[in-house]
């Protein structure tokens, strides 16, 4: 009898032990379930943040590319306005009748250089949802928030020179006739209104109002000479960043 009962026992400890096992079994079949969903979920936002990475740096390319087009367009207008200026300057020291005073404020008017004005919305759009860790490479992330550091800093640079060019300007405006001899005005200010007197100080070193034109044209030469010294450094380091990050593209694709 003491036989059976022991057989019994060691019977329902058999069976306990391999309830324990297939419990066992259950739990790290379990655990290795959720660790490979972990993984998976993981990998998946591993590649939705590389495929955000690509999309942003074909958006900083863009930008960067509209850019270079822009400072290329405003180095020629800039050009431009310098040989305009020198063509005012030279109707400024000649004759003084009333068809050079028109053509020197056609002139005065294309002597011009636009504010600096680059893209920032990418960079913007990073920069305050701070997703610009999305740009795995430490050297270029850093590369591209110093150019744009360098962007801020040159739109500062041309917002003061504009003040400081519209305030030595003023007096060509305003102390001078000049804004009745614009095509605009002429319909407004005919002939028999205007009078000799407003264009006499052209030709005439001595006159105010000569001086006052001679430093608006000094100053705006200036100004846009400056700007075009600007560009040509924004150029080459605009385009560096650009061939940089389309690098860092096609690295990814």
């Amino acid at each position: 009898m003491y036989l059976f009962r022991y057989l019994r026992r060691l019977e329902l400890q058999r069976r306990g032990g391999r309830y324990l096992l297939y419990a066992v079994g259950e739990i790290l079949l379990i655990v290795i379930g959720i660790m490979i969903a972990l993984q998976i979920n993981v990998w998946n936002q591993e590649q939705a943040n590389r495929k955000l990475e690509r999309n942003f740096l074909h958006r900083f390319e863009l930008d960067l590319a509209d850019d270079l087009a822009t400072f290329n367009e405003q180095v020629g207008i800039g050009e431009n306005g310098l040989k305009v200026v020198k063509e005012a300057v030279t109707l400024l020291h000649q004759e003084n009748v009333e068809d050079d005073f028109y053509k020197l404020n056609r002139l005065y008017d294309l002597a011009y250089i636009d504010p600096f004005n680059p893209q920032y919305s990418t960079y913007e759009e990073l920069e305050s949802t701070g997703q610009l860790n999305l740009i795995r490479n430490e050297s270029l992330r850093l590369a591209i928030q110093k150019h744009y550091a360098y962007y801020k800093k040159m739109e500062a640079e041309f917002d003061h020179l504009f003040v400081w060019r519209k305030n030595v300007t003023l007096g060509y405006d305003s102390d001078t006739s000049n804004l009745k001899y614009t095509d605009w005005n002429k319909e407004i200010f005919p002939p028999e209104i205007r009078s000799d007197s407003d264009w006499i100080f052209l030709n005439d070193k001595e006159h105010p109002q000569f001086k006052i034109t001679e430093t608006a044209l000094a100053a705006t030469s200036f100004w846009i000479r400056w700007h075009l010294g600007d560009y040509a450094e924004a150029i080459p380091k605009t385009e560096a960043l650009k061939a940089r990050i389309a690098l860092a593209f096609e690295e990814l694709q």
